[in-house]
């Protein structure tokens, strides 16, 4: 397996969960490590069992301390760089984004009846805001209305499909992309096969769940 195969080559690894998953941050972050080490993301029982999920198991001494960690949308960075360096990085890093639907809107957001701001909402768009957005719409001197306020999203409620496209409309970035370090290992410089692995913040268990993740790795 290349992930026993990268323990063996790398003296540190770093576990992560992703909260609001995009391939484009995700690529983002991969060219900032490129030829520092590689990734293995998103086949969680693939990955526990390469690292072992008892001390029975564990491929390497100390390993399944960090199998336990491998919840939700996660993955493993294997790498010689401190791990200092890599935690701050991982922890550091936000990009703000569209929310898809199944989203947990983080506020609750309404629209007053009346006239709708003009762009994005042009009087031409009076069928895919009542057909697709189900949003109640007239056109009134050329202009897009609203016939009564809306609850767009609630706070806490995940979003529905056409809340989601109405707040990309709004230009509205609610959902943010970043990292949840879970645990580090570091291999003992007196004994190659025995890892110390340290805890860090709880993995979160509330994720959107919109892109499916790929095993990635990034071995150059």
């Amino acid at each position: 397996m290349r992930i026993r195969e990268s323990v063996d080559e790398y003296s540190h690894i770093v576990s992560f969960q992703v909260r609001n998953v995009r391939s484009t941050f995700m690529r983002e972050v991969r060219q900032h490590f490129q030829g520092k080490g590689r990734f293995f993301f998103g086949k969680n029982k693939l990955m526990q069992i390469a690292l072992g999920r008892d001390p029975e198991s564990e491929y390497k001494a100390g390993l399944a301390e960090m199998s336990e960690s491998l919840v939700g949308t996660c993955g493993l960075f294997f790498t010689d760089l401190p791990l200092d360096e890599v935690i701050e990085y991982f922890r550091t890093f936000e990009r703000a984004d569209f929310p898809r639907a199944g989203f947990v809107a983080t506020r609750t957001i309404e629209l007053p009846g009346g006239e709708l701001p003009c762009p994005p909402f042009e009087a031409t768009m009076d069928s895919y805001c009542r057909n697709t957005l189900i949003m109640p719409t007239e056109v009134r001197q050329g202009k897009l209305c609203l016939i009564h306020e809306i609850e767009v999203c609630r706070k806490g409620e995940r979003l529905k499909p056409e809340s989601a496209r109405i707040l990309r409309l709004l230009g509205d970035k609610m959902s943010t992309f970043r990292f949840i370090v879970t645990c580090s290992a570091e291999r003992k410089e007196d004994d190659h096969d025995t890892y110390v692995c340290t805890t860090h913040d709880a993995p979160d268990s509330d994720d959107e769940g919109e892109e499916a993740a790929e095993e990635d790795d990034m071995d150059e």
